[in-house]
C-alpha cells in the first residue's frame, strides 16, 4: 500500500490528508468542505 499523503506534496492542500489503506481522504481546515470522495477540500 502507498502513502499517497507522503507520495504527493499538498494533495489535500486546505486540510489535513489522512492516509487509508489503499486510499486517503483529507480532513479540511475551518472554511473549506470536501468533496463527494473526500479527496479535495473545496
Amino acid at each position: 500500500d502507498r502513502n499517497e499523503c507522503q507520495e504527493i506534496p499538498n494533495i489535500c492542500s486546505h486540510g489535513q490528508c489522512i492516509d487509508t489503506v489503499g486510499s486517503f481522504y483529507c480532513l479540511c481546515h475551518t472554511g473549506f468542505k470536501t468533496n463527494a470522495d473526500q479527496t479535495m477540500c473545496l
